[in-house]
C-alpha cells in the first residue's frame, strides 16, 4: 500500500491509550473510536454521499447530539479532524530552542502536533481513510489544501530557526527558506514511510508510530552517508 504525502497531515493519527485512564476519559475515547470506526466502515461500504450522520449515529448507538459533541460534521467523522497548524507560540518555542540533531526534533514536532487530539485511531480506520481519500477525489483535494497550509507553517518555523541559529545550517549555498523546504521534504518522506510501516504492524500505539518514523529517519541517514563513500 502506497502512502501519499497529504495523508501524513490530512488523516487522523493515533494517540496512546493508557491502561489506567479516568473513567470519563476512557468513555470519551471509546465513543470517538466508535464514531470513527462506523463512519469509515459505512463510507467504505456505501460511498461518502450515501452515508448520513443519522446512519453513523445508529451504527454507533449514539444520538446526533452526542455525535456533534465529538465531531463537527460527517467529513471529520470519516477523515478525522483537519491538522492543527503550528501557531505563533509553537513557532516561537521551536525557534528559541537549539535542536541537535535537528531532523529528529522536527519529526517529533510534527508528530506531537498531529497526534494531539485525534482520538484512538486504529490502523484499520487509517487504512479505510486512505482508501476513501483515494476513491473520492473531491475529498482528497479539500484535504490537500490543509496539507499545504501545514507544510508551509512548518517550513516557515524552520526558516526562522535557521535565521536564528545560522550555525545549525548545512546547505549554506542556498537561502534559509530553500534549506527549510528541503528539510521538510525529507521529514515528510520519513513520516510517509514510517506511517506505512506502522500501518502494516500489529502495534497501533502512537509510540509505535513514533519509533517507526524515527527508524525511517535513521534509514535515510544510513543510505545518504554510505551512498557518498
Amino acid at each position: 500500500m502506497q502512502v501519499c504525502a497529504p495523508c501524513i497531515f490530512a488523516l487522523g493519527l493515533p494517540t496512546v491509550t493508557p491502561d489506567a485512564l479516568p473513567l470519563r476519559e476512557a468513555k470519551r475515547r471509546a465513543t470517538l473510536a466508535a464514531i470513527e470506526d462506523h463512519a469509515t466502515r459505512l463510507v467504505e461500504e456505501h460511498g461518502f454521499d450515501a452515508v448520513t450522520v443519522e446512519d453513523i449515529c445508529t451504527a454507533a448507538g449514539i444520538s446526533k447530539r452526542t455525535f456533534f459533541n465529538y465531531v463537527d460534521n460527517k467529513e471529520t467523522a470519516v477523515l478525522g479532524p483537519v491538522p492543527t497548524l503550528l501557531d505563533e507560540d509553537g513557532t516561537a518555542a521551536f525557534v528559541a530552542t537549539t535542536h541537535t540533531p535537528l531532523l529528529p526534533s522536527l519529526v517529533d514536532l510534527v508528530l506531537d502536533n498531529f497526534i494531539a487530539g485525534h482520538g484512538n485511531t486504529s490502523t484499520t480506520v487509517w487504512k479505510r481513510r486512505k482508501a476513501i481519500l483515494s476513491s473520492v477525489p473531491q475529498l482528497a483535494t479539500a484535504r490537500m489544501k490543509h496539507f499545504i497550509s501545514a507544510h508551509l507553517a512548518y517550513r516557515h518555523a524552520l526558516d526562522l530557526y535557521f535565521q536564528a541559529h545560522p550555525n545549525q545550517r548545512l546547505l549554506t549555498d542556498v537561502s534559509t527558506s530553500a534549506e527549510a523546504d528541503t528539510c521538510m521534504m525529507l521529514v515528510t518522506s520519513c513520516l510517509e514511510l514510517g506511517l506505512h510501516r506502522w500501518a502494516e504492524g500489529e502495534d497501533e500505539s502512537d509510540d509505535s508510530l513514533r519509533r517507526a518514523c524515527h527508524a525511517c529517519l535513521g534509514y535515510l541517514d544510513t543510505i545518504t552517508s554510505r551512498g557518498r563513500t
